[in-house]
């Protein structure tokens, strides 16, 4: 459950706070002028990390060992994978796979975030000819330079 107070209610009573947290119960700060702020027990946040961890380690390896459930799984969660070519569909659940392990080891989910952007970004192109059209006849242009990814660079060192 969610005990609510604004932050100025906090910021005059904080120790009215500690009734609901002792309790097991968040704290949800309210604010005017920014995102609301929720305050947790510390061992509440590391166990729902340690349980988030372990269920996405164990999906992970059960969808190792099947790989093209692990793609059908990815794209029907995603809708717009399902543009992809089977080739293409299997490298974004690879790397969504790889993204959330990595995150969910961290504790830390942010690069989820950008790798479904950069794939739905990618899907977004593919849906549209005309844009794909004129962005197959840029990558044709002579005067274009295309960077050496970064990380192949690491990997070469």
């Amino acid at each position: 459950m969610t005990e609510t107070m604004t932050l100025s209610t906090f910021v005059q009573r904080p120790t009215r706070a500690l009734i609901p947290l002792d309790g097991g119960d968040d704290v949800l700060l309210t604010r005017r002028d920014g995102e609301d702020l929720r305050m947790q027990r510390e061992c509440d946040v590391r166990d729902r990390e340690v349980t988030v961890l372990h269920a996405v380690n164990v999906a992970c390896r059960v969808l190792e060992h099947d790989e093209k459930a692990a793609v059908s799984a990815v794209v029907r969660e995603f809708a717009w994978a399902s543009i992809f070519s089977l080739s293409e569909a299997n490298e974004f659940a690879v790397d969504y796979l790889a993204a959330l392990r990595v995150s969910a080891s961290l504790g830390n989910y942010a690069h989820i975030s950008t790798v479904v952007q950069a794939w739905k970004s990618s899907a977004e192109i593919k849906s549209d000819p005309e844009l794909l059209a004129r962005i197959e006849q840029r990558m044709q242009d002579p005067d274009l330079i295309i960077a050496a990814d970064p990380r192949l660079d690491v990997v070469a060192r």
